[in-house]
């Protein structure tokens, strides 16, 4: 029987070295760079982590379909990444809130490219603008005589850095078994290779001739598209790949077009590409609702309706019915979710914050006491 402690070490290895490896350099390199009393190895710990960075993005990053949105959705998160990284290594208080909010407006970004901009402004407004700025005025407050020496010593730094980045790799390995690129990958390098054939015969060779409709290949094509989470965009996708399978049949094959095949494969290829970049993006179907909460789906009807003005008692019995055409009423709706489906998460956090602050303050008056 295959010892279970072997197979989960080859799991991680052989399997996933990519993934194993970045997480040990993110290790390495947080372990290092933590605040101590004497320094430490910063320069190795910097170097460690710069690796990390570059091993991550030759994993994530492939060239290809690089809209505005991608470029921009790479920018934000290497941002958070290293803020993040940089808010847990500072033994400055004020700098690592600053380094706090760095990773606010970068995480922000990213809620501005998924079309959630009330969010990313709620979010700017009250972490970077109003949290951010209590922390300075609570450190202001709680170290009236100087750098605390606790601010220069981490506190267990090897067991907290080896069980971060155990999580890390856990979600990583996760993501990756969800998410994972391969089919799509192995897809796209059969197209590509198709494209370069001289003949509509060697292109269907490489797709393989089965029963001369190609229906493995191009069902394998889309069970990778919609590996990456059921979307509009993936079914269009979907769609696309379908009336190519009918082009490639119909005209590729039964006419032995060369030029047909090689316009069906830049299609192909680029929907590959379009399907690879969406990888991740989990957005629910149009017609989802939350909750009775919440308001009509995305895909009702606009209120009032656009041919004309029903009698006041039918805009009253419509009005659930459909999307409010004024973008006050839409955020109403998300207040209303926000105090019903999640009344007790916003009430704990208010809690939470109110007592942070006033256990500063009252750590503060006993310093100031003392000083008296």
């Amino acid at each position: 029987m295959d010892n279970p402690v072997l197979r989960f070490l080859r799991f991680l290895v052989m399997d996933n070295w990519p993934i194993t490896l970045v997480a040990a350099l993110g290790f390495v390199a947080i372990y290092l760079l933590l605040p101590r009393p004497r320094g430490g190895a910063r320069a190795v710990g910097v170097a460690a982590a710069g690796l990390a960075l570059l091993l991550t993005g030759a994993l994530i990053v492939r060239a290809g379909a690089f809209t505005a949105e991608v470029v921009l959705f790479y920018a934000f998160s290497g941002i958070a990444v290293i803020a993040g990284g940089l808010l847990v290594t500072q033994s400055n208080p004020a700098r690592a809130a600053l380094s706090f909010a760095l990773v606010v407006l970068s995480t922000c970004g990213l809620f501005l490219l998924q079309a959630a901009p009330f969010l990313m402004a709620a979010t700017t407004i009250i972490y970077a603008g109003a949290i951010v700025v209590t922390f300075l005025f609570v450190i202001m407050l709680a170290q009236q005589e100087g750098v605390s020496d606790a601010d220069q010593r981490s506190r267990e730094p090897l067991l907290a850095s080896l069980t971060g980045f155990v999580l890390l790799g856990a979600i990583l390995y996760v993501l990756h078994a969800g998410y994972g690129t391969g089919d799509i990958d192995d897809a796209i390098a059969r197209v590509r290779q198709a494209k370069t054939k001289p003949s509509a015969k060697e292109m269907a060779a490489v797709f393989g001739d089965e029963g001369h409709n190609f229906k493995a290949f191009f069902d394998g094509f889309r069970q990778a598209i919609k590996k990456g989470g059921d979307s509009s965009e993936a079914r269009a996708l979907s769609d696309a790949v379908d009336d190519l399978q009918d082009r490639w049949v119909g005209k590729v094959v039964r006419n032995d077009d060369a030029a047909e095949g090689r316009d069906v494969c830049e299609r192909l290829e680029e929907v590959g590409l379009r399907a690879r970049a969406s990888y991740g993006i989990l957005q629910p179907p149009a017609d989802t609702r939350l909750s009775a909460y919440s308001g009509p789906p995305a895909n009702a009807p606009l209120f009032p309706p656009a041919d004309g003005k029903p009698d006041p008692g039918a805009l009253r019995r419509d009005r659930d019915s459909r999307v409010p055409q004024m973008p006050h009423e839409n955020t109403a709706y998300l207040g209303r979710a926000l105090f019903t489906d999640y009344l007790l998460a916003v009430e704990l956090g208010g809690t939470l914050l109110l007592v942070a602050t006033v256990g500063a303050i009252a750590i503060a008056g006993r310093r100031g006491g003392r000083n008296a």
